[in-house]
């Protein structure tokens, strides 16, 4: 992702891209994203290089 992206996790907070790790854009340190795949078709997911998953974001279209 380009440097200085933004987006939501799952539990609503708000990282920001730095050098490859999303950090929560209130100073704690984020996690590495080791796959970010599409889920269900609508939700774009991130799995972290600890297991842990997260929502990237949520789209509109559904798959036929």
């Amino acid at each position: 992702d380009p440097q200085g992206s933004i987006r939501s996790d799952s539990a609503g907070k708000i990282l920001s891209c730095q050098s490859g790790v999303w950090r929560s854009v209130g100073g704690g340190v984020g996690k590495a994203v080791a796959q970010v795949y599409m889920a269900n078709c609508s939700d774009l997911m991130v799995r972290y290089t600890d297991g842990t998953e997260g929502l990237v974001s949520r789209f509109g279209f559904t798959c036929n």
